[in-house]
């Protein structure tokens, strides 16, 4: 059993640095979003995808672990038996370690949730920008608005384009 826990604890540590390291990641993504870096975005995303990986991979460890944990303290091997019903069932150090663990993990969670939601909102920022510009350039921007002949400010067909595209 206490081989076991040694595992768990080691996983559950390289797991945190995981995510820890995605969050870096996303925070770096965002820096990459607001200063226009194409090429960073796209290293972001790479390294995303391979800290994703890595993480859902230790996940089913993780998994694995917490069944034969719980098969051994007679729980019928609950896969899903979570960190912190775990510590209920241990001596109190090792429930002391499970639960900042688990906190650390929530933690970086929920900041992860948040950074990526503000990046979401960045990017589609981002696209409804260059959607307009380029309806602008082509002259085929339906909304946006422009002054007409009495002076005022009416949204119609932009007549003119920057871009002609019968050249």
């Amino acid at each position: 059993m206490e081989e076991l826990m040694n595992d768990l604890r080691r996983l559950l540590g390289e797991q945190v640095e995981s995510l820890r390291t995605l969050e870096r990641t996303i925070h770096e993504q965002k820096e990459y979003l607001t200063r226009r870096d194409v090429q960073g975005i796209i290293d972001t995303i790479t390294e995303q995808g391979q800290c994703l990986e890595r993480v859902h991979r230790m996940d089913g460890e993780r998994k694995r672990l917490m069944g034969e944990i719980s098969r051994r303290l007679g729980r019928d091997g609950e896969e899903d038996l979570t960190i912190t019903l775990l510590a209920d069932d241990v001596d109190p150090g090792t429930a002391r370690e499970l639960r900042a663990t688990a906190e650390a993990m929530r933690e970086t969670l929920g900041n992860i949730g948040r950074v990526n939601r503000e990046n979401r909102i960045l990017i589609e920022q981002s696209l409804r920008l260059v959607r307009e510009m380029l309806g602008a350039a082509t002259g085929t921007a339906t909304d946006i608005p422009t002054y007409g002949s009495a002076g005022t400010l009416t949204p119609q067909r932009q007549e003119r384009m920057l871009v002609d595209r019968n050249t």
